[in-house]
């Protein structure tokens, strides 16, 4: 949530990402970068609209992996910019991020597998801390 006094207006959010890391570098460590769109589904009339756009560096490492089940741990770090659109008036933010979570990976065929992550957000714009959880469900493409 970027700005805390839309936290009541605007509890949840749904959004789409692209990711792309490289895996090989080191043995189970993958670097990458990740960029996501939320759109904040309203709750109430208070205000019109609010949508996010991020861009982040990020770092994994496969603690366990079996022949099509793999666990990683994913560190995120980069920052949101997004739209606060009201009745009357509108504003733009923006705020530095930081995330980490666990993400399970169950390979479907060689290229392609079905991912599912949960993490911790941290947010940080100015003098206003904001601490959230997401989830992420979707496929990954090995190319």
């Amino acid at each position: 949530m970027p700005l805390g006094f839309v936290k009541e207006g605007f509890p949840y959010a749904v959004g789409g990402n692209s990711e792309f890391a490289y895996h090989g570098l080191v043995k189970n460590l993958f670097l990458g970068v990740n960029a996501e769109y939320l759109q904040y589904l309203r709750k109430d009339n208070r205000f019109e609209s609010l949508y996010g756009i991020a861009s982040f560096g990020l770092v994994g490492y496969e603690f366990w992996g079996g022949i099509s089940w793999h666990m990683q741990a994913v560190l995120y770090g980069g920052y949101q910019f997004g739209k606060l659109n009201g009745s009357v008036e509108s504003t733009t933010y923006g705020y530095g991020v930081a995330m980490a979570g666990l993400r399970t990976v169950f390979d479907v065929s060689p290229r392609f597998g079905i991912l599912v992550e949960g993490r911790y957000v941290f947010a940080m714009a100015g003098s206003t801390q904001i601490s959230s959880a997401a989830a992420t469900l979707g496929g990954l493409w090995r190319f």
